[in-house]
């Protein structure tokens, strides 16, 4: 300030006020014009593509593999009905319940040869995916199912190695995969289903294997209960017709239930989201604790101060002084004049956002739950 030339007229002194005392706003206004008023939900969602700037989550395709027990145990009865043909119903209507997006496939294992000793290698060897892995066809998937018999061995673990091979394109990234044995019995042919399990479990895939026990003893529950646990997944027993099929209409409705679970946790993030973006624009921009407003005072105060040590020095009469207080005063309100329009403007894009997002939330659970009516 000393520097200057005396009787300095008033454009002179405010033009030197702004080069060497204004702050530097171009960092603010880069955070503020590049501000993300988009929303990401984390945590997993049932369904739904990616959609730029609203829902940034791929939806996972779910894959569901059911592998059937054909061994020549499943011939025995259970009140009054044959094991297999229980298992037939119960896997025919678990199908058919499925929504529309999801994938299933049929393997049969222990189908060839018989449980005579003179078929254990042949029987042993055998496992077939007799419906590939697809969207449901009724009667295709019927047709598939119809087929089964129960003739052989239990080779658990070639069946659960063999699905491995049938989701080894899906993995875990993109794809939800889910593997269901029903079976009456344990390994029979020296495989190990625990370690084939784990392997499944851990790998790529990373599928859950569930297993349903269906007339097994005590000694076979325990065990296949260890094949459930190395898969990740859960053994269920059932004792009956009616049992089996409760089980498996309640896999059903654990999938019915990720939907409201999902838009329960969406909303209390989505609002969460709002909220956290909210307070980052009040600390950027608008308010007078804001970043943004702090700089102007600061700058403001600066300047002033600046201009009184002008006039005291006599560098600016006091007519010339009284003119760069009104430029000073306009500089302040233009830059507060931004400030605001642009808190409010980023904060109606944020509740746009929110509004149109909620509501796409909304419809997406309503049309997930309707795939279950």
């Amino acid at each position: 300030m000393d520097q200057l030339p005396d009787n300095i007229s008033s454009t002179e002194a405010y033009r030197y006020l702004v080069h060497f005392l204004s702050e530097d706003y171009r960092p603010l206004v880069k955070k503020v014009e590049e501000f993300d008023t988009t929303y990401t939900i984390a945590g997993g969602q049932p369904t739904d593509s990616e959609q730029p700037n609203a829902l940034q989550e791929k939806r996972k395709q779910v894959n569901i593999v059911v592998l059937v027990d054909a061994s020549g145990s499943m011939a025995g009865h259970v009140d009054g009905q044959r094991k297999m043909e229980i298992a037939k119903h119960a896997v025919s209507r678990f199908a058919q319940a499925l929504p529309e997006q999801v994938n299933v496939s049929l393997r049969v294992y222990g189908h060839l040869g018989s449980n005579q000793r003179k078929d254990k290698e042949v029987s042993c060897k055998s496992t077939e995916e007799i419906y590939p892995l697809s969207k449901y066809n009724q009667n295709k998937f019927e047709k598939s199912l119809n087929q089964l018999k129960p003739v052989g061995y239990t080779p658990i673990a070639l069946a659960i190695q063999k699905a491995q091979k049938d989701l080894s394109k899906y993995n875990a990234s993109q794809n939800e995969n889910i593997v269901y044995i029903v079976s009456d019995g344990i390994e029979t042919c020296g495989g190990d289903p625990v370690g084939a399990a784990k392997q499944l479990h851990e790998s790529n895939i990373k599928a859950i294997v569930n297993i349903i026990g269906f007339d097994v003893d005590n000694a076979g529950q325990q065990a296949l209960k260890q094949v459930a646990v190395a898969g990740g997944g859960e053994f269920e027993t059932a004792n009956s017709a009616e049992e089996l099929r409760r089980y498996l209409d309640a896999q059903n409705t654990k999938m019915e239930l990720k939907w409201r679970i999902w838009d329960t946790e969406a909303r209390s993030k989505l609002q969460g989201t709002l909220i956290e973006k909210e307070t980052a624009v009040r600390k950027l921009v608008g308010l007078a604790a804001s970043e943004f407003d702090q700089k102007v005072k600061l700058e403001n105060q600066r300047m002033v101060d600046a201009l009184n040590y002008l006039e005291e020095k006599k560098k600016i009469n006091f007519e010339n002084r009284q003119t760069v207080d009104s430029y000073l005063i306009w500089r302040k309100k233009e830059l507060e004049k931004y400030s605001d329009s642009k808190y409010h403007s980023l904060n109606k894009i944020l509740r746009d956002n929110y509004q149109e997002l909620e509501k796409r939330i909304k419809e997406m659970k309503n049309k997930g739950l309707e795939e279950y009516q």
